[in-house]
């Protein structure tokens, strides 16, 4: 088959019709870009378990998965140019068009291996193409499903009342098998004790929440912060939440809270200390029946300039924070602060 004939077959096969109804998360108009096959079969797949084994199966590479010219004169990439490279033109693969042998020294800067260059996203006009973009709201649909259910699964661990719940609930053996039966096979769950990561692996993000820094002391947030930053790949983001000076003048002012929730009473009982910036608190649970149970907090208030002098020296930048997890800056009455930062490319 010509090099010509490949693109346009596999230009057909993308352009076929998307799958009825499309997920909520893909934008009706979406489904009408020339996609890949690869990329198109995702479109109709909600997030959740079959999504994440779905997304396991496309090339994570910066470069489009269909290959170079596959969105070549379409209308939304029409402002892509790939000159055609010297030499003859790699012979057509099953997946889809031929690749180039190598970089046009016109592309700018470039990334790939195995002698296949791609302009780096941002240094060609109409580049990164449909696919790549389709791709990524994908992960960030998929990213927002994990993160509810994880949270979910940590809040249920100990059944179906977690203000009820117990402390041998909470068991860490228990929290994962409960999280595994709601992500499914497809997503790896791993326990381990800041600042060991538990993992190798490189990802496009990493996210603590639920202001989990917070239990660690200043020096072991910043060999965590380093730990973490050295798990995202270049241009990836770290994201994390930490209450606030606010916060601490809030338990300083109301060292003990009390009330109810639907028949189960509860008390929080805060020690701040402010020239050592920590808090302990006992927080204790009393159900209708008369059972209940107590359980300690003793967490650090990290100052601003610390935890930006962190990121900085692991080599992370565009650094910024916003009230939990919105794009409302943060100030002086936010009690938890949602912090991100971007490892550099």
């Amino acid at each position: 088959m010509r090099g010509a004939d490949a693109v346009a077959d596999a230009r057909g096969a993308g352009a076929a019709a998307s799958p009825s109804p499309v997920a909520g998360w893909v934008e009706p108009e979406w489904a009408e870009s020339p996609l890949c096959a690869e990329v198109r079969g995702l479109i109709g797949l909600a997030p959740g378990p079959e999504l994440a084994a779905a997304l396991a199966e496309v090339p994570m590479v910066q470069a489009c998965p269909a290959g170079p010219r596959f969105h070549a004169g379409s209308a939304l990439d029409a402002a892509v140019v790939f000159p055609e490279p010297p030499g003859p033109p790699a012979p057509s693969g099953p997946s889809g068009p031929p690749h180039p042998s190598g970089p046009d020294p016109s592309w700018g800067p470039v990334l790939g291996r195995g002698g296949r260059g791609f302009p780096v996203p941002g240094s060609v006009a109409g580049f990164p193409c449909c696919c790549q973009l389709l791709l990524a709201a994908a992960w960030e649909a998929q990213s927002a499903w994990t993160g509810v259910q994880a949270g979910r699964a940590l809040l249920c661990a100990a059944g179906a009342d977690p203000v009820a719940a117990t402390p041998e609930g909470f068991a860490p053996a228990r929290v994962l098998d409960r999280a595994r039966a709601r992500l499914g096979a497809g997503i790896e769950l791993h326990r381990a004790d800041l600042p060991d990561v538990g993992t190798v692996a490189v990802f496009d993000a990493v996210v603590s929440s639920f202001d989990g820094l917070n239990y660690l002391s200043p020096d072991a947030l910043g060999v965590t912060i380093a730990a973490l930053a050295d798990r995202l790949r270049p241009g990836g983001w770290l994201v994390f939440d930490l209450h606030t000076d606010a916060m601490m003048r809030f338990a300083l002012a109301h060292p003990v809270v009390t009330g109810d929730d639907d028949g189960t009473r509860f008390t929080i009982s805060s020690d701040v200390d402010v020239a050592a910036r920590t808090c302990v608190s006992t927080i204790e649970l009393r159900r209708p029946d008369g059972e209940g149970f107590s359980e300690r907090h003793s967490q650090f208030f990290h100052a601003d300039s610390e935890v930006r002098a962190a990121l900085t020296g692991a080599g992370l930048a565009d650094i910024r924070t916003v009230e939990e997890y919105s794009e409302t800056p943060v100030d002086a009455e936010t009690l938890r602060a949602t912090w991100i930062a971007r490892r550099g490319c």
